[in-house]
């Protein structure tokens, strides 16, 4: 596996201040058209010399550092022009570059749309881009290592939605803050060189928990159903280790169960239950005291179900 330091603009058939123009003798970096975005919260990156790979995406996901958006479908740059001034005699002069700013759009629905607007705001989220190539470009930081370019507005665009002439889509506006970032403080790391393909890098799947029963008095047993946010689609194969259980605030973890019986239906061994006490439970990476468990190859994080004991 190679690391950050060894991948960033490594072409992958290396061109290379006044910089040397000649890239006729090398492979050219270019950008193609984005199919994907990663967004780091602020202070996150992939460590310059720690190994770049699928599991290394996967656990600051998991960390709630990095979130992928797959399928871009249009990206556009609509940023704002260098302000040039013009003297009497027609000399003209730069008096401001403009920022990059892109808007972003999909089509991915209205649970999509909704996730979009939990992150709008200012400076809470660092864009790099996945391109059609699956190269991925972003910025380098010597010391911190690959992250996002330096952003500020991350605003979800109004919902186009459907009618008879166009289909709906969901869009992603966001503006980078440092000009020199993006023109000289890139990193690209090509596909060609990668162990993984960037563009089969999936975001985590929001599911949604519920108890089939309500637990009653002396239940040793809880029976609950987890799905995907559509409602529908189980999730199935998650171990009895995979819940978070509180019983009036105080953890008491399953300790036997499974799914088995029926795709996405978890029947718990849990202690004996008394009426009145408040039941919660959550999917829950408890080994490492996170809310999104790893399912291999999937993400999963959950809502939080909860009933009070009936008698």
């Amino acid at each position: 596996m190679s690391t950050i330091r060894e991948l960033t603009n490594l072409g992958s058939c290396g061109v290379g201040a006044v910089l040397g123009t000649n890239s006729k003798k090398g492979c050219i970096k270019q950008l193609t058209s984005a199919r994907a975005l990663w967004a780091f919260a602020p202070g996150s990156s992939f460590l310059v010399d720690g190994t770049f790979d699928l599991t290394a995406v996967q656990l600051l996901q998991a960390q709630g550092k990095l979130i992928v958006f797959q399928g871009v479908n249009t990206f556009e740059e609509n940023g704002d022009e260098d302000a040039i001034e013009t003297l009497d005699d027609t000399t003209k002069i730069v008096t401001t570059e403009g920022k990059y700013a892109f808007l972003a759009t999909f089509t991915n629905g209205l649970d999509f749309n909704m996730a979009l607007h939990t992150i709008k705001g200012f400076g809470n989220w660092n864009f790099a881009i996945v391109t059609s190539k699956g190269d991925i470009f972003g910025a380098l930081d010597t010391a911190l290592g690959f992250t996002g370019f330096d952003t500020g507005m991350v605003q979800p665009a109004k919902l186009q939605v459907g009618t008879t002439q166009a289909g709906q889509k969901e869009g992603l506006m966001f503006q980078f803050l440092d000009r020199d970032e993006f023109d000289s403080g890139y990193s690209l790391m090509e596909r060609a060189n990668l162990s993984f393909n960037p563009l089969k890098v999936e975001g985590i799947n929001e599911a949604v928990i519920t108890y089939v029963n309500t637990p009653s008095n002396t239940d040793t047993i809880i029976t609950v159903k987890v799905t995907l946010k559509d409602m529908k689609t189980v999730v199935s194969g998650l171990p009895f280790g995979a819940f978070l259980r509180l019983s009036d605030g105080v953890a008491e973890q399953p300790t036997a169960g499974d799914d088995s019986t029926t795709a996405g239906t978890y029947v718990l061994t849990v202690a004996a239950i008394a009426t009145g006490e408040v039941e919660t439970i959550e999917v829950y990476d408890n080994a490492n005291n996170r809310d999104v468990y790893l399912l291999t190859p999937d993400l999963y994080q959950s809502s939080t179900a909860t009933a009070t004991a009936v008698a």
